[in-house]
């Protein structure tokens, strides 16, 4: 799913990426797209406990508003600036948005955590929340990639991280923060191609999301290669693919106010050996399940 609310697990010591997690300190950076066990820094809501990071350098998530947070991992407060980003889920709960410049997988690196601040169950912290639940990457892709829209439909909160730019204790993420139901909200009208569905590995392909809002509303994209890489907040993205296969291409395209369209479509890369699996993912009623994603592997079977 695209999303985390209602029903889940709490994971005690859960935040891998927290001192109070299996986050530890300063340390080497990260190698193989693994969450490094250095990361050095409790999240913004522990420094908010512990009166570091002071409510002067936090705001206040409002409807229809644009905020730019730096990554919050940093030795030094520069004033004026803001390092997490409040926005209220419920009369208990509200999220924390932030992020973390020491983090160098490509995940954190292009995301923004979102954690839940202090409340009746997280005994006095606060806890991650992994908004891609039941990947195959476990927590490490937890946070809301660029371009995508975290949308908790109970509370009707959307968040959406457009942009990042800076290095160092400069780098910075701007994200857009919807509440509420958008009057008469259309969900964009999207057609996805490529500029050539048979590639050769190692040769570029262009893939274009052309796509209309009714509302006129701004547009944000988030791309899924299936090959755990994603590409810019833009309609148009060229990469090359390393390894043969077919690659099922998905770009979702978002009005950041909760009306999103999804569109995929499949590369062959050089000469693939792979396996195709087809069907329906459906509920214990027989109803489609909406923003369902289906991972796996075929093991072989020996006969005696």
């Amino acid at each position: 799913h695209d999303s985390v609310y209602g029903v889940g697990d709490n994971v005690e010591y859960g935040d891998i990426f927290d001192v109070m997690g299996s986050g530890g300190g300063e340390g080497p950076a990260n190698t193989n797209q693994q969450v490094s066990s250095f990361s050095g820094h409790f999240n913004p809501v522990g420094k908010n406990n512990l009166s570091w990071l002071t409510d002067a350098y936090i705001t206040t998530g409002q409807n229809g508003t644009t905020y730019r947070i730096y990554v919050y991992d940093t030795p030094r407060l520069v004033e004026g600036r803001r390092y997490a980003l409040k926005v209220e889920k419920d009369a208990q709960r509200t999220y924390w948005i932030s992020a973390r410049g020491k983090l160098t997988d490509h995940w954190s690196t292009n995301s923004v955590e979102v954690h839940w601040g202090q409340w009746q169950q997280s005994l006095g912290y606060s806890l991650l929340l992994d908004t891609t639940p039941g990947s195959p990457y476990g927590r490490q892709d937890s946070g809301i990639v660029l371009g995508r829209t975290f949308g908790d439909e109970e509370s009707k909160v959307y968040i959406t991280p457009i942009a990042r730019s800076g290095t160092g204790t400069n780098i910075y993420f701007d994200v857009v923060v919807f509440r509420g139901v958008a009057t008469n909200n259309v969900a964009p009208e999207v057609e996805l191609t490529a500029s050539t569905n048979t590639v050769a590995v190692g040769a570029p392909v262009t893939f274009t999301a052309n796509a209309f809002d009714a509302n006129s509303d701004a547009l944000s994209y988030y791309w899924d290669f299936s090959d755990a890489q994603f590409g810019p907040n833009s309609s148009t993205v060229t990469r090359t693919f390393a390894q043969a296969g077919e690659y099922l291409v998905r770009v979702e395209v978002s009005d950041m106010r909760g009306g999103k369209t999804t569109k995929h479509l499949v590369v062959t890369v050089g000469s693939p050996t792979s396996m195709r699996i087809s069907g329906f993912v459906v509920d214990t009623f027989g109803n489609p399940v909406r923003d369902a994603r289906v991972s796996g592997f075929v093991q072989a079977l020996g006969v005696l």
